[in-house]
């Protein structure tokens, strides 16, 4: 038995499992919900595997136990494994658990789901955590009315509460694909076959009879309702005799003096869930008023703007809408005593379905009185019904909840009895809501109840209350409403998130998350420190950051900065510390007495002593070793400056100053947590989170939305990115390259080899791939022969034919270098000189002349002679001898031998084509896709395990037109999806590239098209026809390939053909 590690998408290892230590337990339910399976081992200490499991601990690192060919379990490792070292290393202990541990993420959007299959949306939550899953068959019959994910939604919360509804506890099999275990599906008495008894039971039985959970079953639920064309708005404010409403908008002003507004939606019906489209808007109101209304499906975006010079009145406000209401709350009840369960339902709505819901666990709490604990040397899977009897027990009917597997030992089981019991009886209530519509009247309440606001002039002693106006919440802070809506500030400037840092030889570097390129720089000491709410931290001790210098900072710009930063009253003794300092155009410093902080943190810019401004934070406010937001904001016009400084979501002051800022250039470097004004190699001792830049001015609900959200979400460019950009010297892409390093005349030392021409010459480190040309013979190496580094051995590249790319770099780099080699070696040379037949774009760009020519010795007829030239072609002399000759009509000759051994590339005439098939713009994939290739059934793609990321996929070589493109071969592919039978023609041109995909789904339950998807979604085809008409005949090249001597085993070299078991030409 082993384990493999996948440390990532490239690195993969593989231990033994040391026997005595493995312990696997798998439970199908744990009181009726899921529970992680789990798999503890033992595997030998292994100094790579150690390292890796370092290196990768932070991430989920996917295991997987085999047995020979059988997969025993999949899972993800639990994080806190753990070394052991005596006077040796100890083997390493592990913990392997179910991917279920990935779906303890948040949904990450708002997503609806109207009247659609309980697997759809199972398996958009699985899409969402990265997950593999096949196709639920049991719930695509199962339809949800209704179901609102929210953002902040637990995946693991929404699977397990659907499932449950369902009748169903969700696990994981053994190739780590989701599935469902049904609760409450018991086979008769007479079907359990399976059987613990006297001849396979080890040790002792334990029953116990457990005292009944609960006799009385509340499930609560909602009926939903669709209405059409419904009042979900009216607004009744300041309403008279005449008048609905009375909404006073004042002359050139947004209504209520914002741009944005929101209304509640609400109807005498019922509490709407969910509205789908706005119908209707019955709004009087008076000319040269704007108004519209945007549906944000639980309430509305209403924008309106007087745009005259007088006042205007809004005078009757309703609109109506298709909308999900809550008509009433429900309770159905299974009665049989007084001990009660009351389940909240979320997703269910039909009385029927809840009726057996109910009934079903009302019925489980009545049969599953006995827990049963036993071992055995018998092999039974976890879920399975057997039954269990033991002399001087008498038997029961059981269903495996827990199996733990030992290797080498008896298994040990507990079990739940599904004895005989009386079906329990459920009866339903409903209690209607009552509602009416309730516009924007009300008054705050002092019960901590959330409360309708008339204007956000009312005032009282309302203590933190939380009021509502116009769908916006605001709370009562300093004696007046403050608005708590938060809106998340876009497009930053600039965004360094500190876990993305990358550190290499010459510095460290922390990435803009902006896509802008404006990365950071880290100097001297600093340690890297997790924190749960905010993210990376970076800590500063001695060293501090530095980034280029900011263009949108300045004269005659707007700019903000927002920060999470910690900072201790303890500073190291000296002048002036500066948290940040961005030119004198933006900047803060204290000042320390005694080795504390001595007053405040000032916030200032400064253009001399009598054009200049600040705005403080106090001592207490900040240095406090404590996490705080701070965000600073700049308007800096050439006639005025204004600050506005937030800490904490709490405005620290707003400072304007009239003055002339014009023609001010500061040139000082942009740093943070630094000392001094010019970088010096001290730090202001703190620790620095999430710094973005934004090239204007935040709005309060902007400020707010990073202060309630410290990782901000959106990330242009990571570390991965800087990885392999160009701008970076070290990048992973120009490292890990596979390159020419040049020639050497000494053999190599692993991957260390002395280059004697080259990029670099003297000691280079070879990376997997990088290849050498050998100018003399040393141990096994021989001369004028390329070595390319396995990563374990110097591969001699034989025969030169295969290796044009390796042969071609060095004539491009050596062509007059290795003269003497040539000389010597013709038939080397003839090898390498079929590689500059090629005469690829590196080496054309590389060297241009009209006439050339190389000879070691003029005075020599008979040394080696090359001449390249419009009069001769290509013509390679040695010893007096034409060895080598391209004529300049392009015949060929060698006269020397060239190891080719057979391959051949032959002139035919070419058959007349005939004609295979052809279809018109407009037909349907389904009608296309059987003209090249037969289209399977259902079930034998999903068998097959045929989703849309493994498709079976065929080849097509063909000589058509798609409208008027010339078409050499078509990929098609088929799958089975959602409740959906999927096909995809790919059409490629004859260099390769992709001209069309032709794609769509069937639906298999309604046997018709699924033409409304734009793109491809959850297992099934976007819908595309044919957008050209299209002919397609037999492909007859003109030209034959003899390849002969093929092997027929795969070679363990990479890029060799071989022919597989079925005779097909494959590449290592």
């Amino acid at each position: 038995m082993k384990v493999i590690f996948y440390f990532s998408s490239t690195k993969t290892k593989q231990s033994d499992i040391i026997i005595d230590n493995f312990e696997l337990t798998e439970i199908y339910h744990n009181n009726l919900q899921m529970a992680t399976n789990s798999a503890r081992l033992t595997i030998p200490f292994d100094t790579d595997i150690a390292n890796n499991l370092k290196i990768y601990g932070d991430i989920n690192i996917r295991a997987e136990i085999i047995e020979g060919s059988k997969k025993i379990f999949t899972g993800f490792l639990r994080k806190d494994f753990n070394f052991q070292k005596t006077q040796r290393n100890q083997p390493i202990s592990l913990e392997i658990v179910s991917p279920s541990i990935l779906l303890n993420n948040e949904v990450g959007e708002q997503k609806t789901f109207i009247k659609k299959p309980a697997a759809e949306i199972i398996q958009y939550l699985l899409t969402r955590a990265g997950l593999a899953y096949k196709p639920i068959h049991q719930l695509y019959s199962r339809t949800i009315t209704l179901c609102v994910l929210e953002e902040k939604d637990k995946i693991q919360d929404v699977l397990q509460q659907l499932c449950f509804e369902l009748g169903y506890a969700f696990d994981f099999d053994n190739n780590g694909f989701f599935i469902i275990n049904p609760l409450f599906e018991i086979p008769p008495a007479g079907k359990i076959t399976q059987e613990f008894n006297g001849s396979n039971i080890l040790d002792n039985i334990t029953v116990t009879k457990k005292e009944e959970e609960c006799n009385n079953v509340e499930g609560k639920w909602k009926e939903i309702i669709y209405l059409e064309n419904t009042l979900i708005f009216s607004d009744t404010q300041k309403g008279n005799n005449k008048d609905k409403c009375t909404i006073e908008i004042e002359p050139n002003s947004f209504i209520f003096g914002k741009e944005e507004n929101y209304i509640k939606y609400d109807s005498t019906e019922g509490n709407i869930l969910l509205v789908t489209e706005i119908i209707k808007q019955d709004i009087k109101k008076d000319t040269g008023i704007t108004l519209t209304i945007e549906n944000c499906g639980k309430q509305g975006l209403l924008k309106a703007k007087n745009t005259t010079n007088t006042k205007k009145y809004i005078k009757q406000f309703d609109v109506y809408g298709n909308a999900y209401i809550k008509k009433a709350d429900n309770i159905t009840k299974a009665t049989r005593g007084n001990k009660t369960k009351e389940y909240e339902i979320r997703y269910l709505d039909n009385e029927n379905d809840i009726k057996e819901f109910v009934k079903n666990i009302s019925n489980y709490y009545s049969y599953a009185d006995y827990a049963i604990k036993l071992k055995s040397k018998q092999n039974y899977p976890v879920g399975s019904f057997v039954k269990v009897s033991e002399s001087g027990m008498g038997s029961l009917n059981a269903r495996i909840i827990k199996k733990q597997t030992f290797l080498n030992a008896a298994y040990i089981y507990e079990l739940e009895a599904v004895s005989e019991y009386t079906p329990a009886e459920v009866k339903s209530h409903s209690y209607r809501n009552s509602s009416k519509i309730s516009g924007l009247q009300g008054t705050p309440g002092k019960d901590g109840s959330t409360k309708l606001l008339p204007s956000l002039e009312t005032t009282g002693d309302y203590e933190n209350q939380i009021g509502t106006f116009q769908g916006q919440l605001y709370r009562w802070t300093g004696e007046k409403w403050v608005l708590l809506n938060a809106v998340m500030p876009l497009n930053p400037v600039a965004y360094y998130d500190m876990a993305d840092v990358s550190t290499d030889a010459d510095r460290t570097t922390v990435v803009d998350g902006s896509g802008n390129k404006q990365h950071g720089f880290l100097s001297d000491t600093f340690e890297r420190i997790k924190d749960n709410i905010i993210g990376t931290t970076i800590a500063f001790n001695k060293g501090y950051l530095s980034r280029p210098k900011q263009n949108f900072i300045g004269v005659g710009k707007q700019w903000s900065h927002s920060r999470w930063i910690k900072m201790n009253e303890v500073q190291e003794q000296t002048s002036i510390h500066r948290p940040w300092h961005y030119g004198d155009y933006d900047y803060s410093w204290f000042g320390t007495k005694d080795g504390k902080v001595d007053q405040f943190l000032l916030v200032s810019i400064y253009k001399d002593s009598n054009v200049n401004l600040s705005v403080k934070i106090p001592k207490g406010k900040i240095f406090d070793n404590r996490w705080h937001h701070l965000v600073v904001m700049t308007d800096l016009q050439e006639t005025y400056c204004k600050k506005i400084l937030y800490l904490d979501c709490i405005k620290m002051g707003e400072v304007k100053k009239d003055n002339d800022f014009s023609n001010w250039v500061s040139n000082d470097s942009h740093c943070d947590m630094a000392k001094g004004k010019f970088n010096p190699p001290e730090s202001t001792v703190g620790s620095l989170a999430n710094l973005i830049f934004f090239n204007r001015l935040l709005t309060e609900r902007e400020v707010l939305y990073l202060y309630l959200n410290p990782r901000y979400p959106v990330k242009n460019y990571t570390e991965a990115d800087w990885m392999i950009d160009s701008d970076n010297p070290n990048n992973a892409i120009a490292i890990q390259t596979p390159k020419y390093l040049g020639t050497s005349n000494i053999a190599p030392d692993g991957k260390q080899v002395f280059i004697t021409n080259g990029g670099k010459t003297g000691n280079n480190t070879a990376n997997i791939g990088d290849w050498i040309l050998m100018t003399s013979n040393a141990d096994s190496y021989k001369k004028g022969w390329c070595y390319r580094w396995t990563g374990s051995e110097w591969l001699k590249l034989d025969p030169q034919s295969q290796y044009q790319k390796e042969y071609t770099a060095c004539l491009k780099d050596h062509f007059e270098k290795c003269g003497d080699m040539y000389s010597s070696e013709p038939q080397m040379f003839g090898a390498l000189f079929c590689q500059f037949l090629a005469f690829n774009n590196a080496f054309g760009n590389f060297l241009e002349v009209k006439k050339l020519k190389i000879d070691n010795d003029s005075s020599n007829p008979n040394d080696f002679e090359l001449n390249i030239n419009k009069d001769v072609g290509i013509l390679a002399k040695n010893k007096g001898k034409k060895i080598f000759e391209v004529s300049p009509d392009g015949n060929a000759t060698f006269s020397g031998e060239i190891n080719c051994q057979g391959f051949q590339v032959l002139n035919r005439p070419a058959p007349a084509p005939q004609f295979l098939y052809s279809w018109n713009k407009g037909d349907n994939p389904f009608d296309i896709f059987p003209k090249i290739t037969t289209l399977k059934e259902i079930r034998f793609l999903w068998d097959n395990k045929y989703f849309i990321d493994t498709p079976l996929t065929s080849g097509h070589s063909v000589d058509g037109i798609y409208g008027t493109t010339t078409i050499r071969y078509i990929k098609c592919e088929q799958w089975g999806g959602n409740d959906s039978i999927n096909v995809r023609v790919t059409l490629y041109s004859n260099n390769g590239d992709i001209i069309e995909k032709i794609s769509g789904a069937k639906s298999i339950q309604y046997n018709r098209y699924i033409t409304n998807l734009d793109e491809d979604g959850y297992g099934s085809a976007k819908w595309w026809p044919s957008q050209q008409n299209a002919t397609f005949n037999t492909y007859n090249p003109s030209q034959k390939v003899i390849i002969p001597n093929i092997s027929f085993s795969k070679p363990p070299e990479q890029n060799v053909l071989y022919r597989d078991e079925n005779g097909f030409i494959k590449i290592s």
